[in-house]
């Protein structure tokens, strides 16, 4: 199992989160990783999207 993410940083009112995320962050060693890593995984946080207002 790939253990190496990308993590994306999103706002629970966006509308648009592919576009809208305001921090990234990386999970795992790149050294263990799937040839299709780095997998992303978007993390929901509470607040107010500034774009999408």
């Amino acid at each position: 199992m790939c253990e190496y993410t990308k993590n994306y940083y999103i706002y629970t009112s966006c509308v648009d989160p592919g576009a809208h995320f305001f921090g990234t962050s990386v999970d795992g060693k790149r050294e263990h990783r799937c040839p299709r890593g780095p997998h992303e995984r978007y993390i929901v946080v509470p607040g107010h999207c500034p774009l999408c207002s």
